[in-house]
């Protein structure tokens, strides 16, 4: 929160946070995949948070998650 609203205004990884006391909330991305070879072997790519993954053509299902969560006690 950089205007003191309590509304994020924009999102930095954690290596880029300045002061920790603003940070209003987390962005969590899960990467999830089967245990074993169950499609087509199709490479593709996958957009992680800010990060874009290149997958390989292994037959493995994948899926991501995201979660973005409060800190709870920094709102109003």
């Amino acid at each position: 929160d950089s205007d003191g609203d309590h509304v994020a205004d924009r999102w930095v990884t954690a290596q880029a946070w300045q002061q920790e006391g603003s940070v209003l909330a987390v962005k969590v991305a899960l990467l999830l995949f089967t245990n074993r070879a169950v499609a087509p072997a199709n490479g593709a790519t996958i957009t992680l948070l800010d990060e874009t993954l290149n997958v390989p053509a292994d037959g493995y299902l994948r899926k991501v998650r995201l979660l973005t969560a409060t800190i709870q006690g920094r709102l109003k």
